[in-house]
């Protein structure tokens, strides 16, 4: 009678050590082992993908509870170029800048949240772009004189501890928008268009 209980119990304990990893399925090496043993997928080792009249990526992620801040997900290469694809579960709200030209920056929050922005509705199979607005008043203070300025699309980290580390803001993927970092290494913004202010 005792050994049916052990072997019960036994029974119990391993299903349920084993269910417990079922809800972040699989794992890969990543950011916390040396690159050249990351998890690696070559889609083409053979002949490359032609991709003449465009492509779409779809990816279906859920993040290991262990390293729900880290926003990395992937690296796409193809020959000499790359590009990271990454999530921004952890970004901070956004912030527009003014930069004047001796790099000082002057930062002007918003309440828009980055977090809630989809290129497209979720069921839409045309993939229709979707455009998000933010209206914004922006008071200048008094350290704002008369002059030119870069104005700057600033989304930090939401952590108190990386928010002014340019390696985790937001960087956009619009060809025509420059990426900016400050010489005190804080800020990395995607700098929008050139703004006089009078």
């Amino acid at each position: 009678m005792r050994r049916i209980y052990l072997l019960l119990f036994f029974c119990f304990s391993f299903f349920k050590v084993n269910g417990s990893n079922i809800h972040y399925g699989l794992t890969f090496y990543s950011h916390t082992v040396n690159q050249d043993v990351r998890t690696s997928l070559n889609l083409t080792p053979d002949d490359p993908f032609s991709f003449q009249d465009g492509f779409s990526l779809e990816l279906d992620i859920k993040f290991n509870p262990g390293v729900q801040t880290y926003g990395y997900i992937c690296r796409v290469t193809s020959g000499t170029n790359s590009f990271d694809i990454i999530s921004n579960i952890n970004a901070s709200k956004l912030n527009f800048v003014l930069i004047d030209d001796a790099g000082e920056v002057t930062e002007f929050p918003t309440d828009a949240n980055p977090k809630n922005w989809q290129p497209f509705e979720p069921k839409d199979s045309a993939y229709t772009s979707l455009m998000h607005t933010v209206d914004v008043s922006l008071e200048l203070p008094a350290s704002v004189t008369a002059g030119t300025y870069k104005l700057g699309l600033w989304i930090p980290d939401g952590s108190d501890r990386l928010r002014y580390n340019p390696r985790y803001a937001i960087h956009c993927a619009n060809g025509d928008t420059d990426w900016w970092i400050s010489r005190d290494g804080k800020y990395g913004v995607n700098v929008l268009t050139i703004a006089e202010v009078e």
